[in-house]
């Protein structure tokens, strides 16, 4: 798969995107099928890259006519605080966008691929045969459904909010020059000079990604804010006494 596959640099190697047009003009419009993305990472950090970047990328799919595939696996369905990653950048007009994991809140294996109209119509006259085992599961349709129900309550959104303020506390309490945080809607990133092993955290009932130096809260979207609240107290505790 890899050798079908040209890398492109990130915004940390290359914060203008110039090189991305380099290396179109070095592989040949007519040899490349589309520019894949993760709109905004989870467990490498929670990254993602600036407006301007974006922008660049946008701009030369318009311009060299090429789809834009992003992954939305991680930040779709309300994960980055918007309905999806993409929405914080609205001039983004992604052709296919990835999804599964928070489709069904993770209890229904399930996933999709959302595509714009003119791709979705060309499908009412041609057949996509992908083989699919599972295709169109109508358990996992349900789920579907019950999820994109909760994304359009106004409620959801306003109890996000209120977790995402608990967040936004706790990285203003605790951020220092050895404990660097960042976040997006209920995705965040904390980075430390700590000696810390994922052991340290489930034996006081706290479930994160852990990494050498670095550290990842995803807490469910639903979950009660007295929960949320006790379980950043023992992050940094552990964090602290470390």
């Amino acid at each position: 798969i890899y050798e079908w596959t040209v890398r492109i640099p990130d915004h940390l190697e290359d914060p203008s995107g110039s090189s991305i047009e380099e290396t179109i003009k070095d592989v040949g419009r007519d040899d490349i099928a589309a520019i894949c993305l993760e709109t905004m990472t989870g467990v490498n950090g929670v990254q993602s890259p600036p407006e301007k970047w974006y922008r660049k990328v946008q701009e030369l799919c318009d311009q060299y006519k090429i789809s834009l595939i992003l992954d939305e696996v991680i930040c779709g369905f309300g994960r980055s605080g918007k309905k999806f990653g993409f929405h914080h950048y609205p001039f983004l007009k992604p052709d296919f966008v990835c999804l599964s994991k928070a489709m069904t809140g993770g209890y229904v294996p399930f996933g999709a691929v959302f595509v714009t109209k003119e791709i979705a119509n060309y499908y009412d006259q041609n057949v996509l045969s992908c083989g699919l085992t599972n295709y169109a599961h109508p358990l996992g349709l349900a789920a579907l459904n019950a999820v994109q129900e909760i994304n359009d309550d106004p409620k959801f959104w306003q109890h996000l909010a209120s977790l995402e303020k608990e967040l936004d506390q706790f990285m203003t309490v605790n951020s220092s020059a050895s404990i660097k945080m960042r976040r997006f809607g209920l995705m965040m990133a904390i980075e430390h000079d700590k000696d810390i092993k994922l052991s340290d955290f489930l034996d006081d009932g706290v479930y994160l990604v852990v990494k050498k130096g670095l550290i990842v809260i995803a807490p469910a979207l639903t979950m009660p804010i007295s929960i949320l609240k006790d379980g950043l107290e023992k992050v940094i505790r552990i964090i602290g006494g470390k």
